[in-house]
């Protein structure tokens, strides 16, 4: 009986785990550039100007050499359906970092303009 329990268990948690959101494929137009940022900041700035009451933000900060990293945003406590969007912060070789922004912008408090706004802020 308890391998039974035990393998239960293991299923039960893995089809929970395998439940979790996943980042939303993230294209777009640049919103922000800067020049001389390293995108691992940029991406923990976006994380700090956009998580607050009303939204929960999580950085995914690839290693270089990839250098690039993703910026969920969700609507506080419902951190485990699909994100609202994505910031996609991206370093190129020349030193300039670019940011982009996919996903739903009609959510009271998500404007084209707060975004942005936090990107341009990040991006100095």
């Amino acid at each position: 009986m308890p391998i039974v329990r035990a393998v239960a268990f293991t299923i039960v948690t893995t089809l929970s785990c395998t439940g979790q959101a996943q980042p939303i494929p993230v294209a777009g137009t640049p919103i922000a550039v800067g020049q001389g940022k390293p995108y691992d900041l940029v991406a923990n700035c976006l994380m700090r100007q956009m998580a607050g009451r009303q939204f929960a933000a999580w950085p995914l900060v690839y290693a270089p050499p990839r250098q690039e990293a993703l910026v969920n945003l969700w609507i506080r406590g419902r951190e485990h359906e699909n994100p609202i969007g994505v910031f996609h912060v991206v370093q190129n070789a020349d030193g300039t970092t670019q940011v982009s922004f996919r996903g739903s912008q009609d959510q009271p408090g998500l404007s084209p303009d707060v975004i942005a706004a936090a990107a341009r802020r990040c991006t100095r």
